[in-house]
């Protein structure tokens, strides 16, 4: 059998992560919030 000596690979790491924080992800919802009551119109929020 072949040697299986993997002392020589990079040690693992863990997936990437998202980039969003929830900050970023509640501003975002924010924007939207808002650009769909200019979009629509304020009572459409109200609904």
């Amino acid at each position: 059998m072949a040697d299986d000596d993997t002392s020589d690979l990079p040690a693992r790491t863990t997936a990437p992560q998202s980039s969003f924080g929830g900050r970023e992800v509640r501003l975002g919802l924010l924007v939207l919030v808002i650009g769909l009551a200019i979009a629509f119109g304020i009572p459409a929020i109200a609904i």
